[in-house]
């Protein structure tokens, strides 16, 4: 027996009152067998679910959970009392005793990321090596190549590294946070961009370096330039701060990418990152509601995920570090962590497990950035396994965010090196990995599963997984394999669909067998079936 509770709509549906819950399981259980664990008061009730017929080939059991207004979170887990004992389901999956809290499922009644951001693809630019303009790379260049990032590659919203005055020349270091650098083409040519980009029904999102500042920073102040002035009035609180104005017009960028978001605390230890980090929210969302708040963190950020601080975060611990551990047995920092498939799997799990999924699909994923090295130079130059990677991007939860150049086949070895010029001569791409990041980009925007679909793993081998995105009428198998050549069989029996044709891209039908779907797994690649 197994079961299933997909943590979106419409297996949970939130309303001024509370969760309207739906539970699915393999077998038929005779009432008061199945209950919901929730903790209002932080003291344990279980709440009996009722039956509700069938979906697909699974039962169907129903529940209604107030919001615990006693906590932030509402917090929730199901049991079921089977012939061969007690069946716990939390967020990470099913086990023989109750789950520990930071596994049950979680939604926060108030505070949603916003909807826009699970529909992006984004791409990330580095304006001053990216395209020529007036002046070397610039703002008009990158709005001049507009074309290309939308119609011919398929992302939507741009995230720009650092653009503020600053002295270094990654800008990480401002000043004052009032001007655009003249030489990427100042103010005026951030709000010309800013209208390319709306014509285009595109976003925006700017990176704030508010933690590591430069001498001359209102918030520092370490060259005596500026009068009195406080950290959080300048940063966020005060009417006219640089997290405000920028979210105005003319420029009225969609969201803050907050650099090591973490330390934004006070003195050593930086005490009060909540608090601080709860204030920026606040700031933020005032000037637009739906602007997006996103942290920067190279290690686990769960703790800045649980709904009131940040609406994601640049998802290093739940993506990109299992990603590299499996390809390459390589972490971030460069320390040799080789993991298996099934550890592999547990990460991922449990790190989506770990935050509210709204969350969860606001998480920007990546492969590589400008701090790091990129990963086809990780990988040696391996083009199939650099494919491989791409396919995860697009189709684990959350948004995927291309670091420009990845797409063309550039490489680049640690800081500063990462940040390479664009190489605008076509006859220097790797086109079969712009083919793939291309199409992967347009299938993500015709498959709603892909950007707000539930996730569930169907089957793993020694060198292979497989999982599917889904919804209530539409579904995606994925199946990546880093190993050699091989066929799999899977089955289908977790997904709560209606009997569906399964075809490839190409829309060749599946082989269908007893124990599921049947395919060719090709060495170091991967392969996408659709339901029809």
């Amino acid at each position: 027996m197994f079961l299933l509770h997909p943590p979106i709509a419409p297996w949970c549906v939130a309303d001024a009152s509370g969760l309207q819950l739906v539970l699915l399981a393999s077998l038929p259980l005779p009432p008061g067998r199945v209950f919901v664990r929730t903790l209002p008061d932080s003291e344990e009730e279980l709440i009996p679910m009722h039956a509700d017929g069938q979906q697909g080939a699974l039962h169907r059991w129903r529940v209604r959970v107030p919001w615990d207004r006693g906590n932030a979170l509402t917090l929730y887990a199901f049991v079921a009392a089977t012939p061969q004992g007690q069946r716990w389901l939390g967020a990470d999956g099913e086990r023989e005793h109750v789950p520990p809290e930071a596994q049950h499922f979680r939604v926060h009644p108030d505070e949603q990321p916003p909807a826009w951001v699970r529909e992006q693809v984004f791409y990330q630019v580095f304006p001053a090596r990216f395209a020529p303009g007036v002046q070397g790379g610039d703002l008009v260049g990158l709005a001049d190549r507009l074309p290309y990032v939308q119609d011919e590659l398929g992302a939507t919203a741009i995230y720009l590294d650092p653009v503020l005055t600053a002295i270094g020349s990654r800008r990480d270091d401002i000043g004052d946070g009032t001007q655009v650098d003249p030489h990427l083409g100042g103010n005026a040519g951030l709000a010309d961009l800013r209208v390319a980009l709306h014509r285009r029904g595109m976003r925006l999102v700017l990176d704030a370096v508010v933690n590591h500042a430069g001498d001359d920073a209102l918030w520092s102040d370490r060259s005596g330039h500026h009068d009195g002035r406080g950290v959080q009035p300048v940063i966020s609180a005060a009417p006219d701060a640089v997290l405000r104005r920028w979210l105005r017009p003319p420029h009225a960028v969609d969201g803050w990418r907050l650099d090591v978001i973490h330390m934004l605390g006070d003195g050593p230890g930086a005490r009060n990152s909540a608090r601080h980090v709860r204030a920026v929210r606040r700031a933020v969302r005032e000037e637009n509601p739906e602007a997006y708040v996103l942290g920067e963190h190279f290690s686990e950020a769960t703790r800045w995920l649980q709904g009131d601080q940040e609406d994601g975060a640049m998802n290093h611990h739940g993506f990109t570090q299992p990603l590299h551990a499996w390809l390459m047995g390589l972490e971030l920092a460069g320390l040799r962590v080789p993991i298996d498939t099934a550890a592999f799997e547990a990460w991922l799990a449990q790190a989506i497990a770990a935050i509210p999924y709204a969350n969860q699909l606001a998480q920007m994923n990546r492969l590589d950035s400008h701090d790091t090295p990129r990963l086809l130079t990780e990988l040696g130059g391996d083009v199939e396994r650099m494919k491989l990677a791409v396919t995860l991007l697009f189709t684990r939860p959350g948004v995927p965010c291309i670091h420009s150049g990845d797409e063309t086949g550039l490489e680049g070895e640690a800081d500063p090196d990462g940040c390479r010029c664009f190489d605008w001569d076509r006859r220097r791409w790797t086109m079969d990995l712009w083919t793939h990041y291309r199409q992967l980009a347009l299938t993500r925007h015709r498959r709603v599963e892909w950007r707000h679909g539930a996730t569930v793993t169907l089957a793993t081998g020694d060198e292979w997984l497989a999982y599917a995105r889904f919804t209530d009428n539409s579904a995606t198998v994925v199946a990546v394999n880093r190993g050699p050549a091989t066929r799999v069989a899977l089955p289908l029996d977790r997904l709560p669909l209606p009997p569906v044709r399964w075809q490839e891209a190409d829309g060749t039908a599946v082989t269908m067998g007893a124990g599921g779907m049947e395919l060719a797994l090709p060495a170091r690649g991967s392969a996408l079936v659709f339901s029809a």
